[in-house]
């Protein structure tokens, strides 16, 4: 059972979010005092820029989880993200977007999993979904060679649209990757929250994919690579192959799509 707690009219609670004194009355969905100024939606350009765990070695990364109008109380439900350290925001395709904090490990994300979950039904594979960025240095000169680089895996994608909306949530209508316009970052359009196996499957793949860029593109990697560009696509779909084996070996059931 949630438990809310009952304040004074002479005692004012901070707010859960931004922690200063605020209304007495607990938020209905997020079940504490907020107030008003951290409930609204900024505009698309803004960036959440906190961040979240400790380094495991890959690149950070961040999850913008986007919510369909078309679902009753829909905005309502999803501002429970908000406790999660989620940014409110919006863009002319979608009433509300919510950017997740930088995350610098999976189990900083997981943490936040079970809440998704229940917010899973408020994307449409259709029309909007959860965009996922990959730190990733080298972020122009993938952009300069991306359908080289890419290339076999996308087309291995469009040849098998049921393995593809079981892996990413959906099969078409959105590409796979692309350089970020804001964010020194590799944007993944094709994700599509399904469920929480399902989306960390998603996460670590992207994320081996940006390392391995890194590795091969930047001369400051740490681990530097020397392959060529149609080594490197090749290696990208085999990543990828690899991901798609670890989930049939975890025997789980096929997703619903």
């Amino acid at each position: 059972m949630t438990m809310t707690r009952a304040f004074s009219s002479g005692s004012l609670p901070p707010c859960l979010l931004c922690h200063k004194p605020t209304t007495a009355l607990p938020h209905r969905v997020l079940k504490m005092p907020v107030c008003p100024a951290c409930l609204v939606r900024h505009g698309p350009e803004e960036a959440n820029r906190s961040e979240r765990g400790e380094s495991d070695g890959l690149p950070m990364f961040s999850v913008e989880f986007e919510v369909r109008s078309e679902v009753p109380r829909a905005s309502e439900r999803a501002l429970i993200l908000l406790a999660s350290g989620y940014l409110r925001t919006y863009d002319c395709t979608v009433d509300d977007e919510y950017k997740s904090p930088r995350y610098r490990s999976l189990a900083a994300f997981e943490q936040v999993l079970p809440v998704l979950d229940q917010l899973g039904d408020l994307v449409d594979p259709l029309h909007c979904g959860t965009h996922l960025h990959i730190d990733c240095p080298v972020r122009d000169l993938v952009g300069k060679r991306r359908w080289t680089l890419f290339g076999p895996l996308m087309d291995y994608l469009d040849t098998h649209p049921q393995e593809t909306a079981a892996f990413w949530g959906r099969s078409s209508g959105h590409a796979l990757v692309t350089p970020s316009v804001c964010y020194r970052t590799l944007e993944f359009r094709k994700p599509c929250f399904r469920s929480s196996a399902q989306y960390l499957a998603v996460v670590t793949f992207c994320r081996q994919v940006g390392r391995y860029l890194d590795d091969c593109l930047n001369p400051a990697s740490p681990t530097p690579r020397s392959r060529p560009l149609e080594r490197m696509s090749a290696d990208i779909l085999a990543l990828y192959q690899q991901a798609l084996a670890s989930r049939c070996a975890r025997q789980e059931k096929p997703l619903a799509v």
